[in-house]
C-alpha cells in the first residue's frame, strides 16, 4: 500500500536525454508517485535517485500511470542490496508522519486561477501570454513555462 510522502521526499529523475527533479506524492517498496508535468508514455524506465535523509537511494522504475498535469506512477524494477535498507528505512519513515499527520504539509502549491474550474473546458492554457508578454488579470507570474499536452493512454 502506498503511502502519501511528506514534504521533504523528493527524487532527481532521468530517461533518455531528460532530467528533472521531483516531489513524490506517495511511496510504497513497490512504487511511487511523482509530482511532474512533465509527459512519459506507459512502459518507459526511468532511474531514479532519492534525495532523502536516510542516504542514497538508487533504483530504476517502470511508469506504470500517467496523469495529465498531475505526474506519474512507477513501479519499481531494480533495487541494489545496498539501497534495498535505506529504502525500507524511508518507507517505514513516512508509514509513522502520516500516522501522526491527517494530511501531510505540501511544498508545491500550483498557481490557479478561475480559468482552472469546469466551468472554462478551454482550460489554463488559453490564457497562456507570449513571451514577453504579461500575464493576463488574475494570474501570477512564475517565469517560463513550457505546456505540454500529454494524454493518460500515451
Amino acid at each position: 500500500m502506498r503511502t502519501p510522502a511528506t514534504w521533504d521526499v523528493w527524487v532527481y529523475w532521468e530517461c533518455d536525454h531528460l532530467r528533472d527533479v521531483s516531489h513524490v506524492r506517495d511511496l510504497s517498496l513497490s512504487g511511487l508517485f511523482l509530482e511532474t508535468h512533465r509527459c512519459r508514455p506507459k512502459g518507459e524506465s526511468l532511474r531514479i535517485h532519492f534525495l532523502v535523509a536516510e542516504g542514497q537511494i538508487r533504483l530504476d522504475g517502470i511508469v506504470t500511470r500517467v496523469e495529465p498535469r498531475g505526474g506519474l506512477g512507477l513501479k519499481f524494477q531494480s533495487l541494489t542490496n545496498d539501497d534495498a535498507p535505506r529504502l525500507g528505512a524511508l518507507v517505514n519513515r513516512i508509514r509513522t508522519a502520516s500516522s501522526t499527520a491527517s494530511e501531510p504539509p505540501r511544498l508545491i502549491n500550483f498557481v490557479r486561477s478561475p480559468l482552472d474550474s469546469p466551468a472554462h473546458p478551454e482550460g489554463p492554457e488559453a490564457d497562456v501570454p507570449a513571451a514577453g508578454e504579461a500575464p493576463p488579470p488574475g494570474r501570477t507570474p512564475i517565469g517560463t513555462l513550457t505546456h505540454a499536452k500529454c494524454s493518460p493512454s500515451a
